[in-house]
Formats: C-alpha cells, sequence, structure tokens
C-alpha cells in the first residue's frame, strides 16, 4: 500500500512539473496584456513628445536673429566652394569611369561575337565533314552490298543451272 501512495505522489508530482513546464497559456496572456496595455499607451506619449518638439524647434527658430543668418551665410560661403569643387570632382570621376565600363563592355561584347562566330565557324565545318563521312560510309556500303549482291545472285544462278 504505501507503494501505490508514493507512485501516486510521483505522478502527482511529475504532473504538476509537466504543466509547469509545458504550458505557457498564463504566461503568454499576462505578456500579451503587458503589450496591449504598452501599445495603447505609446501613442499619447508619442504625440507629446512630438508636439513638445514643435514647440521648442518654433522657439530655437524664432531666437534666430539676422546676425545669425549672416553667419550662417559667411559659413556657407567659405565651406561650400570647395565642397561643390570636390563634388564635382567626383562626377568626373564617376563619368569617366561609367565610359571606360562602357568601352570595356563593348569590347567584351565584340570578343564574345567574335568568338562565338568563330566557334559557330568550326561547328560548321565540323558539320560538313561529318556529312562528307556519312556520304562516304554510305556510298562504300552501297558497293560492298552491290558487290555482295553480284557474288551470291552469280553463285545461285550457278547452282541453279546444275
Amino acid at each position: 500500500m504505501s507503494y501505490q501512495y508514493i507512485v501516486e505522489d510521483v505522478f502527482k508530482s511529475t504532473d504538476e512539473v509537466v504543466n509547469r513546464i509545458f504550458n505557457h497559456k498564463p504566461f503568454l496572456e499576462a505578456e500579451i496584456r503587458t503589450m496591449v496595455k504598452d501599445f495603447e499607451e505609446e501613442p499619447k506619449h508619442r504625440a507629446g513628445d512630438v508636439d513638445q518638439m514643435l514647440d521648442s524647434a518654433y522657439e530655437r527658430m524664432k531666437d534666430v536673429k539676422d546676425t545669425q543668418i549672416g553667419c550662417v551665410q559667411d559659413f556657407c560661403d567659405i565651406k561650400l566652394p570647395p565642397l561643390i569643387d570636390r563634388v564635382e570632382q567626383i562626377e568626373e570621376l564617376m563619368n569617366s569611369l561609367l565610359k571606360m565600363e562602357f568601352t570595356k563592355k563593348c569590347e567584351r561584347k565584340e570578343r564574345l561575337d567574335q568568338f562565338i562566330t568563330k566557334e559557330n565557324e568550326s561547328l560548321i565545318q565540323f558539320m560538313e565533314q561529318m556529312d562528307e563521312r556519312i556520304k562516304e560510309i554510305d556510298s562504300s556500303y552501297e558497293k560492298k552490298r552491290e558487290e555482295i549482291h553480284q557474288k551470291y545472285s552469280s553463285k545461285t544462278a550457278i547452282d541453279s543451272t546444275q
């Protein structure tokens, strides 16, 4: 009897452990509730953040004075021309690279076309040689067939006269 109670306790404990390990439903429900709650609250926070950012940007823009605009213009006058020159140099390099790539592409296409033409010519020549060989084989076959036919027809004529 005592074994029966021990076995029942073991089965109950095992069942409880299996349920804890493999039953994820309570955990998933709690996670889903938390995610939904966070998702519902997040747009409110975002809207407040956006409004706050717009207000601060507007305030900063109101504070810009004519002297600051002049400083920005002077800074741009000093810094932009070298950048524009550099961009133009880069554009020229890119254009030269594109031209080189185009010429290389044309050269590769021309070489490929030449190779294909050469291979086609050699294939045609091979096919013509094969046709000639086939004709030679056919003609030699016909000659041998005729020789055999004449040889056996002459024997059958000699045998039939005897």
